[in-house]
């Protein structure tokens, strides 16, 4: 793995975030904490579970792999990638036209408690309508990004959402603008659906620069089919769980108040950003590589531990900063407009139990990418499974008991728990065990250096200020790590 392929996908990552931040706070201007936001967020939430199920992950973990050991093997890949392009585009197509017509249904499915407020429940389905079609465009999108990953091209995947959060930005000004308040979210809605779409376009042209056409064909005979549904069947189920702890989250927060899916979500938005910029970096970018060590027989150890060592050593500065200064990072990039102070607490207190999720959610990611780089799924599964289940459970007790912050905190529990699963078989196999101790030890001082600096040290304490304080105390968590010689931030 090299260090460059992962600054190259982390600036693409963060450029997108960034916008994807102006995005957010654009909704929250628009639709503060209201009963529109509840209903823009489910409506939203819908293709986006599916999305998780069909697109991105079935991507990033099945056909990623088999794409490589395709080419590696010379057995024609460029088939196989058109089959699973076109299967892709006749199936979410098929969903994507009964989630239109069923959209009523599915969001008393996702959303039960709206039921109760037909006028927010009516918003929903109407914002549901218009959103569906985002599943098929960005499934798509997400084939072109795995082939650009499969050839080791990662900014153009990471950069793409750019334009896509473009559009979504520009729809909210212009409803700002020319239209009524009332219609603020039909706006937003069409927007995602044709941000999508240029976010399927965007990258059209750079996998044709790759030599792949992309023709509508499907050959289920083609040799690598066979690993590819090993992986995917696996994948869709162990996502599938996923799916279901946000379906039950999504539900159990539609009984909690005004505001709670809404404020979940903000504050699910803030934590997910070192994890996209980071955890989904480090992991998308080993994953080719460790597939290919697979392919030919070489040893996948060396190149697994240098990622997550660099990992850990990006991610829990970010996991604590956020615990300190939850407020003003929720302040200063939502409030204003219809979003209150009021609404920045609410947020802040949901992403306090959020922001711990960061490490082990980061460190599943890449751990998840060794197991599918050797064609493994059982463990994955099982540890999908047990996190599920357990995240239902203390979602259903926490929420009712602490409020729409206990379900955040029963995320945290439970893909703790996750990573524990799928580490506990590594670990007993890695070699050099003392050497790859001493590079976490370095990691883990460093970083609680950094965390007593957090805690201890804001000469200000305002919002204004705040970047002050992540400017010095990331400097010199980044220095210490120079000079102390780790070959992680060293390596090019």
């Amino acid at each position: 793995m090299r260090l460059k392929n992962v600054i190259s996908f982390s600036a693409g990552t963060l450029l997108s975030r960034i916008l994807g931040f102006v995005r957010e706070a654009t909704i929250a201007y628009l639709l503060g904490g209201k009963d529109a936001a509840d209903a823009f967020y489910v409506a939203f939430r819908i293709p986006n579970l599916l999305r998780d199920l069909f697109a991105e992950n079935s991507v990033q973990t099945a056909f990623v792999p088999s794409f490589v050991q395709a080419k590696e093997k010379n057995q024609a890949p460029y088939e196989f990638a058109d089959s699973v392009f076109t299967l892709t585009l006749i199936v979410l197509g098929i969903i994507t036209l009964f989630g239109i017509f069923l959209a009523p249904f599915v969001v008393k499915l996702i959303a039960y408690g709206f039921t109760k407020y037909p006028e927010k429940f009516h918003l929903a389905s109407s914002l549901t309508r218009i959103t569906f079609p985002f599943l098929l465009f960005i499934s798509l999108s997400a084939v072109l990004g795995g082939i650009l990953n499969s050839y080791k091209k990662f900014f153009v995947p990471a950069v793409s959402p750019v334009l896509y959060n473009i559009v979504v930005i520009s729809s909210g000004v212009f409803a700002y603008f020319v239209l009524k308040e009332a219609h603020y979210p039909h706006a937003l809605a069409g927007g995602v659906v044709t941000g999508g779409i240029v976010q399927f376009l965007f990258q059209w042209p750079f996998v044709r620069r790759e030599g792949v056409k992309l023709r509508l064909r499907v050959n289920l005979r083609h040799p690598m089919f066979q690993k590819f549904f090993k992986l995917l069947l696996p994948v869709v189920l162990s996502v599938s769980f996923v799916n279901l702890t946000l379906f039950f989250n999504t539900e159990i927060a539609s009984f909690l108040g005004r505001g709670a899916v809404a404020y979940l979500s903000y504050a699910f938005r803030i934590m997910h950003l070192p994890i996209a910029i980071f955890g989904v970096a480090v992991s998308t970018v080993i994953l080719p590589g460790l597939v290919e060590k697979f392919a030919r027989g070489e040893n996948m150890t060396d190149e697994f531990e240098q990622g997550m060592a660099l990992l850990l050593f990006l991610i829990i500065p970010a996991s604590v900063f956020m615990i300190k200064d939850a407020p003003g990072i929720v302040g200063f990039l939502f409030q204003r407009g219809h979003f209150t102070h009021y609404d920045t607490i609410m947020v802040s207190q949901a992403l306090v139990f959020y922001a711990p999720l960061i490490v082990p959610s980061s460190l599943a990611k890449l751990f998840q990418s060794l197991y599918f780089a050797q064609g493994k799924v059982k463990i994955p599964n099982y540890s999908f499974a047990i996190a599920g289940v357990i995240n239902i459970l203390l979602a259903w007790y926490l929420g009712f008991k602490l409020g729409f912050p206990g379900i955040a905190l029963a995320s945290f529990i439970a893909i703790a728990l996750r990573f524990v699963v799928l580490s506990i078989p590594v670990f007993r196999t890695m070699k050099d065990g003392g050497i790859f101790l001493l590079r976490m030890i370095k990691v883990v001082i460093l970083a609680l250096l950094f965390g007593l600096f957090v805690f201890t040290f804001n000469p200000f304490g305002d919002i204004e200020n705040m970047f002050l304080h992540l400017f010095i105390g990331f400097s010199a968590y980044y220095g210490l790590g120079y000079l102390w010689g780790m070959f992680e931030i060293k390596r090019g």
